[in-house]
């Protein structure tokens, strides 16, 4: 799957800074599915990649080197969207 949930948005992040950072030190994306929540000052979005091989070097990048404090994980079938 080549489909990545991202966590730790602040309420500046839009979903084309997403797919700006994403182009920029990943790969080519797909979609951004920015989702707000209201009830916290953090929010989350869904990110779909055209390479299935971008989604490992955007766990890696983002948890470990890209000065962002986002969560990166692949997304699975236990994330509802």
């Amino acid at each position: 799957m080549n489909k990545l949930y991202v966590g730790n948005l602040g309420n500046e992040i839009t979903e084309e800074i997403i797919r700006q950072q994403f182009n920029k030190n990943i790969g080519k994306v797909d979609e951004v599915k920015l989702i707000i929540n209201r009830h916290s000052e953090t929010n989350y979005a869904f990110v779909k990649l055209q390479r299935i091989e971008d989604c490992e070097k955007a766990v890696h990048n983002f948890n470990k080197y890209i000065s962002y404090n986002w969560t990166v994980y692949k997304s699975n079938d236990t994330i509802k969207e």
